[in-house]
């Protein structure tokens, strides 16, 4: 397998969000009248991966006009706590195993640009700073369909100039798995977030429980 580039998603690959998603998410179904809000469990089972308003619209019967601003204050309210977003195990010798290995590197996703950068430009002021081994960076704002749909796969392929077939895509939640696969990626599930199981059924190729064991992973194909 030719092997020009490696994409990662952010939250729960790269990063341990999901806590402030969750506490997010019920405050702000609360501010709409829903204050029994969302348990642990429902979260990580319906809403690992999942944009923002698709996760409200579950919840909320808004209009359109009304979901966009819901989805701002989701994300107000998530950026509230960004201090607590904190490095997955091993993340920092693993990017610079692959940078050594993989020329082309993307992060793919599901957040909105705003929210992607103020947690990658947070991350920098504690010496953190994980921005800087990427050639690319795809948000939802960058296509019309998030995951699983392929586009922010398509998109990321064009900005680095190479083909879906020939790149690694390194996710934890089902929808990214699907939309790796769907754009001919060969794809690598990480189980931060999501079952064995859910990432087989989704179509991963290789499933791994801990980032550093990409390393191997990467050594194999790319060589």
């Amino acid at each position: 397998m030719k092997i020009d580039a490696i994409a990662f998603d952010l939250d729960g690959t790269l990063i341990e969000t999901n806590e402030a998603w969750h506490n997010g998410l019920n405050l702000t179904l609360k501010q709409y009248g829903k204050h029994e809000g969302v348990t642990k469990k429902f979260f990580y089972e319906n809403h690992v991966g999942v944009e923002q308003k698709k996760v409200l619209s579950y919840h909320l019967n808004l209009s359109e006009q009304e979901l966009e601003r819901a989805v701002k204050t989701f994300n107000q309210i998530f950026l509230s706590s960004i201090d607590y977003v904190k490095l997955n195990d091993n993340v920092i010798e693993v990017l610079n195993y692959v940078s050594q290995r993989i020329e082309a590197r993307a992060i793919i996703t599901n957040a909105y640009q705003k929210v992607a950068y103020e947690i990658l430009n947070n991350l920098k002021t504690r010496n953190l700073d994980i921005k800087e081994y990427f050639h690319t960076i795809v948000t939802r704002d960058s296509v019309k369909e998030g995951k699983p749909n392929p586009e922010m796969i398509y998109y990321a392929c064009e900005n680095l100039g190479v083909k879906p077939e020939n790149m690694i895509f390194v996710e934890d939640s089902t929808s990214g798995v699907k939309a790796g696969k769907n754009a001919g990626c060969y794809v690598i599930a990480i189980t931060t977030t999501t079952s064995i199981e859910k990432l087989r059924s989704a179509g991963a190729d290789k499933i791994i429980t801990n980032l550093i064991e990409l390393r191997e992973l990467v050594t194999e194909l790319s060589d």
